[in-house]
């Protein structure tokens, strides 16, 4: 891949963009420096968007004898004046991110504002504090479970009752069901058909609780294309019926939990808690380090171990004047999740359209919105 690492400028931390369409080799290694499966291509593949998407890869500098390492790879759209980074980045030192902006509007004079999604909130103060112009459009967060080294360092940083009833239903269901059994599906085994199966138990789940599956035929395929390349599937059965199971996505050593459901004919022998538990187990002598298990509280989630941790969803400005480019983007996010500001915003943006004041005025008011 020498073709790949040319036109190092001597700096600790450079840039290289592969222009679209980009080469398969380029995405293998994109591929290989992902921390979660939202940026693989094989997902970012099951929204048509890779026929557009360039690949900007940073490369720290060689020792002297060395090679240049490729420290990670981010998916970018310019989509007019915006460059989208279609990376849902999570975790990322605040150098690479500030690295990755300063290279994109250098690359790109067009661009006024690079979109990034899913950052986590530490990354997202780095940038700021490296004096980029960060608007927070939208926030959420993740729920994550850093993984000991053992499964019995696992059980006791457990509640201590929560932890011996967990083991309990495990015990339980193996006794109550002779045929029962556990297994890890890698990805080489994960077809339609199971993915069908354990949605299918998803959605009758949601039609029991009078709600509905958020899964539709268009996400199930998604599902299913994602979780056959870095997919393992955790499968609870009782002889050849399937009581419960997790679709689970593996990136480097971070495994993220994308469907939980279990039969509710089950329910009084908690097939979900234990196929769950039985799951992070295996991940742990599989040596994973940390188990997201996504946006939502829920009290399995806290049981299990999961800590918060605040995901941000931001633009970053070439200069305030470039709000006014920023502010549709602003609006949508704000308006699709409800919160307070959106008409602050929408204001603001209509308001430095139209007004005639002083140039400070309205550099100022924009200033003012950077803690939105």
């Amino acid at each position: 891949m020498a073709e790949l690492a040319s036109a190092r400028d001597g700096n600790r931390l450079t840039v290289e963009f592969v222009e679209a369409p980009v080469d398969p080799r380029a995405w293998l290694l994109h591929d290989a420096t992902q921390t979660n499966f939202y940026s693989f291509r094989a997902y970012l593949e099951q929204f048509d968007e890779t026929a557009r998407t360039l690949l900007a890869m940073i490369w720290q500098a060689a020792e002297p004898g060395g090679q240049p390492a490729l420290l990670r790879s981010f998916a970018v759209r310019i989509d007019g004046r915006c460059a989208v980074v279609q990376s849902r980045i999570f975790d990322c030192p605040g150098e690479l991110l500030t690295k990755l902006v300063e290279s994109l509007f250098a690359r790109y004079p067009a661009v006024g504002a690079v979109r990034l999604e899913c950052v986590y909130a530490d990354a997202w103060r780095a940038l700021r504090s490296a004096g980029q112009r960060a608007v927070t459009t939208g926030s959420f967060d993740d729920q994550v479970r850093r993984l000991p080294p053992s499964v019995e360092a696992f059980y006791g940083s457990l509640e201590k009752s929560f932890a011996k009833r967990a083991r309990y239903y495990v015990r339980r269901f193996f006794r109550e069901f002779e045929s029962a059994s556990f297994e890890m599906a890698p990805a080489a085994k994960v077809t339609p058909e199971l993915v069908r199966k354990l949605i299918d138990l998803n959605r009758a789940r949601m039609i029991a609780k009078k709600s509905r599956s958020g899964i539709d035929a268009v996400y199930e395929h998604r599902i299913s294309e994602v979780a056959s390349r870095h997919g393992q599937i955790a499968l609870l059965k009782n002889g050849a019926e399937l009581c419960a199971g997790n679709i689970l996505m593996t990136a480097g050593k971070d495994v993220y939990l994308w469907v939980v459901s279990h039969d509710a004919a089950y329910d009084k022998f908690s097939p979900g808690i234990a196929c769950l538990v039985l799951a992070l187990e295996e991940l742990i002598r599989q040596g994973f380090a940390n188990y997201h298990f996504l946006w939502g509280a829920s009290e399995y989630k806290v049981r299990l171990g999961g800590v918060e941790r605040r995901l941000v969803r931001g633009l970053v400005l070439r200069s305030w004047l470039e709000f006014r480019l920023a502010g549709r983007d602003l609006l949508r996010d704000r308006a699709a999740r409800g919160a307070q500001g959106a008409f602050r915003i929408a204001g603001l943006a209509t308001r430095a359209t139209h007004t005639a004041a002083p140039l400070r005025w309205l550099l100022a008011r924009m200033r003012g919105a950077r803690g939105l």
